[in-house]
């Protein structure tokens, strides 16, 4: 068996991928948030606290602000409506967009891959020669498909090495260079 190392492109990058669109709430959370910090008293010099909301926690701030949202009427939601309507608009032709960049990815990856299958295998071929020479016992079927020239010049050496054993590597050599490869450099 031959294996195939080939760069794997991911199908989902998540750093690409659009932000979901935000709700009429998160748009009103947002701005409730900025404000309450702002109000907040800072340390000397006007910087902030470290944890960005003096004393005030998350889960406190996350109640008054949902009480407060729970007291707006339908007119004060409207523009965070108009706004998140306006952001599922923008996530569907971002999600769309990306959609199509996955499918060429997913395409790309598809032909790269049958390209690789398409390819010639050169490993077979080269461990049947080394089994055959490592093994001069056995029946040698040197039959190689699909290589290289500089393959095919190794095969062949190790061809002639197993069939005579007595043969000189200065006579390999002058058989490798009247081969049809052979005299070429490497």
């Amino acid at each position: 068996t031959t294996t195939t190392t080939t760069q794997e492109i991911p199908l989902v990058n998540m750093t690409e991928k659009p932000k979901r669109p935000m709700t009429a709430y998160n748009f009103f959370f947002q701005a409730q948030r900025q404000m309450l910090l702002q109000h907040l008293p800072g340390r000397a010099g006007g910087r902030k606290p470290r944890n960005s909301h003096g004393k005030l926690g998350f889960a406190e701030m996350a109640r008054f602000i949902s009480a407060q949202w729970k007291q707006t009427t339908m007119e004060q939601r409207a523009p965070l409506q108009q706004l998140a309507a306006q952001d599922k608009q923008r996530y569907q032709r971002e999600m769309a967009h990306w959609k199509q960049q996955q499918r060429e990815r997913e395409q790309k990856r598809e032909r790269e891959q049958e390209q690789t299958r398409n390819q010639p295998s050169h490993s077979t071929c080269q461990s049947n020669a080394m089994d055959t020479y490592l093994q001069p016992s056995m029946p040698t079927a040197m039959t190689c498909t699909n290589t290289t020239p500089l393959e095919d010049a190794a095969t062949l050496l190790l061809q002639q090495r197993i069939d005579s054993s007595a043969m000189s590597s200065q006579a390999m050599l002058a058989t490798f260079a009247s081969s049809s490869w052979g005299g070429q450099q490497v």
